[in-house]
């Protein structure tokens, strides 16, 4: 069975109106759990928002909405979301004690946050997937913007950081940014692709409630 052509006209959606509001809590998790942890605060050297937390409510979601079936390429999206997600809340949970790591695992450890950026540019066209299959264009552009935002504005920096820091690792040498006060500006093009995910997230809703 294939899906129907978005074109026809009077054509059902492809994914029933019920898996459309099954998305909805696990999308807010997942939304809830980037910001726990894009925000660092601490409080004598307790992080108030704590990322472990963060990581558990973002594996909760990825694994509600990759029970939802779509379409082919949406599970395979899916499950090596499930995978990464797994791997991540645990390296989160090893980051949180501190300890001298030897210098290829320090490498190896920076690395990693090239598949985590990865993970989130499949998670935004997964998404996209989803609403394409439900034939619902506005929910599926907005999906589209919010990955590209995600590409350019948080992404594209923070893997070239991750890349200048595994150089740095492997060499050596020494490298070192300190932005004072003005790093807290830093923080607002990270916060822009969050926010526009909660505008897509809310435009599914709409779009659900709106569904016959």
């Amino acid at each position: 069975m294939t899906p129907p052509d978005p074109s026809a006209e009077g054509t059902p959606p492809w994914v029933p109106v019920e898996d459309l509001f099954r998305t909805l809590t696990p999308l807010r998790q997942i939304f809830w759990g980037g910001v726990l942890c894009v925000l660092d605060f601490r409080i004598n050297g307790f992080d108030i928002l704590n990322d472990v937390l963060g990581m558990l409510l973002i594996a909760a979601g990825v694994f509600r909405l990759a029970a939802i079936p779509v379409s082919r390429s949406y599970a395979r999206g899916m499950g090596f979301l499930k995978v990464v997600v797994v791997l991540s809340t645990f390296r989160t949970l090893i980051n949180q004690f501190s300890f001298e790591k030897p210098p290829a695992v320090q490498v190896v450890w920076t690395l990693y946050g090239l598949v985590d950026l990865a993970a989130i540019l499949v998670f935004t066209a997964t998404m996209r997937l989803f609403c394409t299959a439900a034939r619902l264009s506005e929910p599926a552009a907005s999906w589209r913007t919010t990955m590209n935002l995600f590409i350019f504005l948080y992404a594209l920096p923070l893997g070239i950081l991750d890349l200048v820091w595994s150089v740095t690792i492997a060499t050596g040498s020494r490298f070192h940014v300190d932005l004072g006060p003005a790093g807290l500006l830093v923080l607002i093009p990270l916060l822009i692709p969050l926010v526009h995910l909660f505008v897509s997230t809310s435009r599914m809703r709409r779009a659900a409630l709106e569904a016959p």
